[in-house]
């Protein structure tokens, strides 16, 4: 995962694009909405990057009910715009 992430971060170097990091709290897309969770952990390769992302009532403004987690491509993470 070392390896992936590093990679990820030449990506991001390259094109001056955004990359999550472990941790870090996003944004996702929710039906019409976003809510917000944390990166637990990103995998894949080349344009397969997945990014799971841990959901926590306090930051999902309780949309869900207990710790989930649920992934995405890479692509349909955000940048959360205020840090919950």
């Amino acid at each position: 995962m070392v390896s992936e992430l590093k990679k990820i971060t030449k990506l991001e170097q390259a094109t001056g694009e955004w990359t999550p990091t472990i941790g870090e709290t996003v944004a996702i897309p929710w039906g019409l909405d976003e809510i917000f969770g944390k990166v637990a952990e990103i995998y894949g390769n080349g344009l397969r990057v997945q990014v799971v992302v841990e959901l926590l009532p306090e930051l999902s403004s309780y949309v869900v009910d207990e710790p989930t987690t649920v992934t995405f491509p890479i692509d349909a993470v955000h940048r959360a715009s205020h840090a919950a």
